[in-house]
């Protein structure tokens, strides 16, 4: 047994004559890259990069200048046997204008440079030896150098964690940091041994992942790669590992949310987790799509329409992934959905010689805005007159675009007692439902209630919604619904 450097290789070339002999040293480790130092020619100086293949397949080594500060390159490529070495004479290459594997030729008046070797069989365990001779003829002496080993480091599995339902196939990466260029570089194909903790949870036969049921499980591999510890880069096994979560889709938020009702041609975003490649959301009756995108965080819906049909106010979604359902999440339909009383008093009817209950409202939508300036109607109906005299008939809002909210979302509605009708108490019931309608515009018709108000008049007071008056006024901020 010897110590590193007891037996060194060198590549030796003699004139035709076997008078005049060059040799350089090679490094003693092989590599598929090797990062090399300054070459130089002048006048008085050549420079001589050497290679060879110690594998035992042939290989194709590729020798490429770096000049002009490194924008510039010369590269030439060579098919070697096992054994075979590889001169590169940069001195006659300017010289001589010699072309290289593209065309390209060494501006005469180049001098300097760096060169980088590369197996371009094998990508990452390369089988290259490298060594690199400088002749300085004034003085009669060679400079030996050698280039830098470039290994990888930092070896993992991409996603370098996975969360899904069951049913889905993904494809797994291995990545590996190049320390000569400091970038992360796809090395999938190098993997072997892949394989599950768990193949009851998901299995990992090949690249592809595919999860089973819901649980917990580690995917793995193996890589072997030229490891990163200067000064050499000896063959290394790595084995990364991936957690995997297979798990039932969960919705976590809406954007936006509340959607407001009545809109088409917008996007709603779904996040959450466990979406995996192709889900399928099911939305709430009223809402519908042309098309989405996803990933396993995120569902986008394009083309999103709420019909008037669809339910203001709090609505179930869920997603469905690889036969599992998630839990349902509310989205909220925005629109007006709401009256709050705001002032409730008696006085003489507008036009009429009766007395007049006139209770002012606020609209608000389902996400407490104001519903300002939208056409509304009263949908209205009838029951029980019981006074001596005919009935008079009464006044509503219709569905025309004659009557909106003000721009702070406020409207007055107008109940008419049957002054001086007899018998005393007598009147009618009735149930109003203010709708929004619209007969124009993006606008609902037949409308969307948004209060109902139930109750009676009769000849000296009426009920709203249980609040008789006389005596007894609505409380400020009562809140009516449909």
């Amino acid at each position: 047994m010897g110590r590193s450097a007891d037996l060194v290789a060198v590549a030796v070339s003699y004139d035709k004559g076997n008078r005049y002999g060059l040799q350089t040293p090679f490094s003693e480790d092989l590599s598929r890259l090797w990062a090399g130092g300054m070459w130089h020619v002048d006048a008085t100086h050549n420079t001589f990069i050497t290679t060879g293949n110690a594998g035992s397949e042939a290989t194709t080594p590729e020798v490429t200048l770096f000049y002009n500060g490194g924008k510039s390159r010369y590269r030439m490529e060579k098919m070697l046997s096992p054994g075979q070495q590889l001169w590169l004479d940069v001195g006659r290459a300017i010289r001589d204008q010699v072309p290289d594997s593209d065309g390209h030729t060494l501006p005469p008046a180049t001098m300097t440079g760096s060169y980088e070797l590369r197996d371009l069989d094998h990508a990452t365990v390369g089988q290259l030896y490298e060594g690199k001779l400088v002749i300085d003829k004034t003085y009669g002496h060679a400079a030996y150098g050698c280039g830098s080993c470039c290994g990888y480091d930092a070896v993992v599995l991409d996603p370098s964690s996975y969360g899904g339902p069951p049913g889905i196939d993904s494809d797994d990466y291995i990545y590996a940091n190049d320390t000569c260029v400091g970038e992360q570089v796809d090395v999938t194909d190098s993997g072997y041994g892949w394989a599950s903790s768990d193949t009851a949870v998901a299995t990992l036969p090949s690249r592809t992942l595919h999860t089973v049921a819901v649980g917990s499980a580690t995917g793995s591999t193996l890589a072997k790669l030229q490891w990163a510890h200067p000064p050499s880069c000896p063959t290394q096994t790595f084995g990364p590992e991936q957690p995997v979560t297979v798990q039932k889709p969960t919705i976590t938020s809406f954007d936006p949310n509340p959607i407001m009702i009545g809109v088409s041609g917008t996007s709603l975003t779904i996040n959450g987790s466990g979406f995996g490649t192709s889900p399928t959301v099911n939305l709430p009756s009223g809402i519908n799509s042309t098309g989405q995108g996803s990933t396993d965080s995120q569902i986008v819906m394009q083309g999103v329409s709420v019909s008037f049909s669809a339910k203001i106010g709090s609505n179930n979604v869920t997603v469905t992934a690889g036969s599992q359902t998630s839990a349902p999440a509310s989205l909220g339909i925005n629109g007006p959905n709401q009256m709050v009383v705001q002032s409730d008093t008696i006085a003489t009817c507008v036009g009429a010689p009766y007395q007049c209950r006139f209770v002012s409202y606020t609209v608000e939508n389902y996400d407490g805005t104001l519903a300002a300036n939208i056409p509304i109607a009263e949908n209205i109906s009838f029951s029980g007159y019981n006074c001596q005299q005919a009935n008079p008939g009464s006044t509503t809002a219709q569905c025309n675009a004659q009557y909106t909210t003000d721009g702070g979302g406020n409207l007055t509605d107008e109940w008419a007692m049957y002054t001086g009708f007899t018998p005393a108490g007598c009147g009618e019931n009735l149930t109003d439902h203010w709708q929004w309608c619209g007969p124009t515009g993006n606008n609902p018709d037949p409308g969307i209630t948004f209060g109902t108000l139930v109750g009676y008049s009769h000849t000296a007071s009426t009920d709203i919604n249980g609040f008789i008056n006389p005596p007894n006024k609505i409380p400020t901020g009562t809140v009516f619904g449909p």
